[in-house]
């Protein structure tokens, strides 16, 4: 028995040995969430806006326009949960930080951890690489367990090989390459809507997710309080056949929660530019994502509106 258990793990070390090794290599590749992670870590002292959010602030705010240091520190599909767990990861070494700018918009405050359930796999890159552990699926505590076997192959082609990494964002964490021409507002203003709409928001599930959105956010209020930070949310340009698409009753429920947070704390802004005339479809990337072009034009204004306050 004893031989053949010693057999079983000569045979398997090497397998061992070689999936250890992608998983470490897979891990060295700079992605956004590691190069976001690395500058935090290195200029946190020095940001004096902080910018969180899902995809329509990561496509939507450039830190670069803004007169102040500014970092956006947004991903696709990150949910308020995420985007306090990351502040709080940062907020000893935040000694210059003035002003939070984060997403409010009309699914925020129906997004549970991560905000579709087919992109789960997100999390690992807040275990991996903000060490934030949010999943007990053991999945999410590698990269080898995320991802087709050849698509992991690739990576490590185009990085070790090409010397091309995974990093899409610019210096101050906008997202790029969205320059390329509109998709079709049309067809993407439908389906974002579908996406982001919610059956019935009146569901025990619905209501649970929304009152512990709405607690995060009075956290966020709170600590921002305490500490002489502005607490703006902004709920992002949006093209019009995005916003004719969105069910009534969760737009009154959203405007309706965010009116009674302003009452209760009064640090919190809140900016509604979803309908802001000022941005046309030669703006948007998508339906409900600006372009570069249309990241400039907001962050800009922004930036005007924010100096003036």
């Amino acid at each position: 028995m004893n031989k053949y258990l010693l057999r079983t793990v000569l045979f398997l070390l090497p397998v061992f040995l070689t999936l250890g090794t992608m998983e470490y290599l897979l891990q060295k590749i700079p992605n956004n969430y590691s190069y976001k992670k690395n500058y935090m870590d290195k200029n946190a002292e020095e940001i004096q806006i902080l910018i969180l959010g899902s995809s329509q602030i990561f496509y939507g705010i450039d830190a670069s326009c803004f007169s102040q240091n500014a970092f956006n520190l947004a991903n696709p599909s990150e949910t308020y949960y995420l985007s306090l767990e990351l502040f709080k990861k940062y907020q000893k070494k935040l000694n210059h930080l003035n002003t939070i700018i984060i997403s409010y918009s009309y699914h925020t405050l129906w997004s549970s951890r991560l905000a579709v359930e087919n992109e789960i796999q997100r999390s690992k890159n807040y275990i991996l690489y903000y060490r934030i552990n949010i999943t007990e699926n053991i999945n999410n505590y590698f990269e080898l367990l995320n991802g087709k076997t050849i698509n992991n192959l690739r990576r490590l082609n185009k990085y070790y090989i090409k010397k091309k990494n995974d990093v899409t964002c610019t210096q101050l964490g906008l997202a790029w390459g969205l320059n390329r021409s509109n998709k079709d507002l049309v067809k993407t203003g439908k389906e974002a809507a579908i996406r982001h709409t919610r059956d019935n928001i009146h569901s025990k599930e619905n209501i649970r997710i929304l009152e512990e959105n709405i607690i995060i956010l009075d956290t966020f209020a709170e600590i921002c309080n305490k500490n002489d930070i502005k607490l703006i949310l902004i709920n992002t340009p949006k093209y019009n056949t995005y916003i004719e698409n969105l069910n009534k009753e969760q737009m009154e429920e959203a405007a309706k929660t965010v009116d009674l947070l302003i009452k209760k704390h009064k640090n919190i802004i809140y900016i509604n530019w979803q309908e802001d005339k000022d941005f046309f479809a030669k703006d948007f990337y998508d339906a409900d994502h600006l372009n570069s072009k249309g990241a400039e034009k907001l962050s800009k204004k922004l930036d005007s509106y924010i100096s003036s306050l």
